[in-house]
Order: structure tokens, then sequence, then C-alpha cells
């Protein structure tokens, strides 16, 4: 398990924390926690959970984030309305650079052949 914060003294990846001492032994499968730098927070922004929204919002909430939509992919679904956001990427939670985009799957409609095979 690990646990990722910002750090100005550690490069972005760099573990600079575990539950258990360096050197220590430990039987095989022990957990160990550790803690990640997700490097100096300035510049970055954590990308907001989309998911479930209608696309029509989108645009307006990744620039409050300082972020820009990239592709959008339509994918048939017969369990949400069309035109509402089924996935992204970046995952919501993650710190990206202020600017990047976040890609988005968004439902589309069934087409009448996809109908009959449901």
């Amino acid at each position: 398990m690990s646990n990722m914060i910002f750090s100005d003294d550690f490069p972005e990846g760099a573990i600079f924390s575990q539950s258990i001492p360096e050197k220590t032994r430990v039987s095989a499968g022990t957990p160990i926690s550790v803690v990640v730098s997700l490097g100096n927070a300035e510049g970055k922004t954590q990308v907001p959970n989309l998911i479930g929204l209608p696309f029509s919002k989108v645009e307006q909430i990744l620039n409050e984030s300082d972020l820009r939509l990239g592709k959008v992919i339509y994918e048939p679904s017969s369990t949400v309305l069309p035109n509402t956001v089924i996935e992204q990427f970046p995952r919501p939670g993650f710190y990206v650079q202020k600017g990047s985009s976040v890609d988005v799957f968004v439902a589309k409609e069934l087409s009448e052949i996809q109908k009959q095979n449901y």
C-alpha cells in the first residue's frame, strides 16, 4: 500500500518513507506501506471526477481545474443515457500538470443492430 504526497525535497515517483526499516528481514508476502513523492505541487492540479456527468458540463469543469478536454470517444451503452461520461483518462484524483488534457469516453445510443444483440 502506498500514500502519495507532494514534496519539495524528493522528485516525483521517489519513495521516501516506508513502514519497515531498510534491510529488515521480513517473511515473503509481508505488506509494506510506502510514501511516494508527487514532486513539487507547483503547477499541478487534481483531475476531477467526470464519470456520470453529462458531456455538456465537462469543458466547464475542466476549465475550472485548469485542464482541457482531450479526445472524446463515443461508445455504445445500454446502461446510461446518451452523452453521459462513462470513463476518463487520467482517472479522477490523479495529479497532473495544469493545462493537461483529459480524455473522456461518452455513451452513445445503441444502433438498431446493437439493440437486437442485447
